[in-house]
């Protein structure tokens, strides 16, 4: 399940045994039995509210189907967590006055004291109408969320250059690219030459194999995929020799970007 925007990681979600949730979201809960039927529900919009809970919508804005526990909401929890890194908050209790023996401890009283700075305590929120859970959602789920998108960050900006400049695959190694579905397969561009394929089966995907080198400069070379429903992806790769001098691979990133501000 690829996400819609940098707030969550870029596939958010995978699996090679169960279904979709677009069509988990459509099961009939009350069949407990595999495989569950799946029903018309309308669905328009699909979230996904946690790791493994997703509500679909039809287009008037109603629950119509859903896979897995709906979080429940919290309120109180603070959007700035930092503020509360390493604080240490801690309770003793004791009786106010000191006994001689265990004789009366049974009813004794304690006091609390507590030290530390003031942390915030989440209460949680009865919520039990689908409207008004997705209008409390974003502040609830306000921390984690904004937890969740400097996390993937990082790798949305992996994902950004290599869409700019492609993968790159050392001498003599191997790289497994996954596939949506069967497909035919092809390697174009100048390091064609020196790439291997292979197709493999369950799951589908294939295995480019780079040649020994040495590559006096990175070889780039396209994997051309055609599925069978008519779609087409081209996924750039380049080829380079762990020798390769830095300044080829400098002006090969130079020119790139030249590229792309035409």
């Amino acid at each position: 399940m690829p996400a819609q925007g940098p707030h969550d990681f870029p596939v958010a979600h995978w699996s090679l045994d169960r279904p979709p949730p677009s069509q988990q979201v459509q099961a009939d809960p009350r069949l407990e039995c595999e495989p569950r039927e799946v029903r018309e529900a309308g669905v328009a919009r699909l979230y996904r509210l946690d790791a493994l809970s997703y509500a679909a919508e039809n287009e008037a804005g109603e629950l119509v189907g859903q896979a897995g526990q709906i979080p429940s909401l919290l309120s109180g929890t603070p959007h700035s967590l930092e503020r509360y890194a390493g604080a240490i908050r801690s309770a003793r209790g004791a009786p106010p006055k000191s006994q001689a023996d265990d004789r009366e401890a049974k009813d004794a009283l304690h006091e609390l004291e507590v030290s530390g700075p003031d942390l915030p305590v989440p209460k949680r929120l009865d919520v039990n109408e689908w409207r008004a859970f997705k209008e409390r959602y974003a502040d609830v789920f306000g921390p984690f969320l904004d937890q969740l998108q400097k996390r993937a960050a990082r790798t949305w900006a992996l994902e950004e250059a290599i869409r700019r400049w492609g993968e790159g695959i050392p001498a003599g190694t191997k790289h497994r690219v996954a596939l949506l579905d069967e497909a035919a397969v092809e390697v174009v561009g100048e390091g064609a030459a020196h790439v291997q394929v292979h197709l493999e089966e369950d799951p589908p995907r294939v295995s480019l194999r780079a040649g020994p080198g040495p590559f006096p400069k990175e070889a780039e070379f396209q994997l051309v995929v055609r599925y069978r429903n008519g779609e087409k992806e081209r996924l750039p790769f380049f080829l380079v020799s762990r020798d390769t001098p830095s300044e080829v691979r400098e002006e090969r990133r130079n020119r790139s970007d030249s590229d792309c501000e035409e």
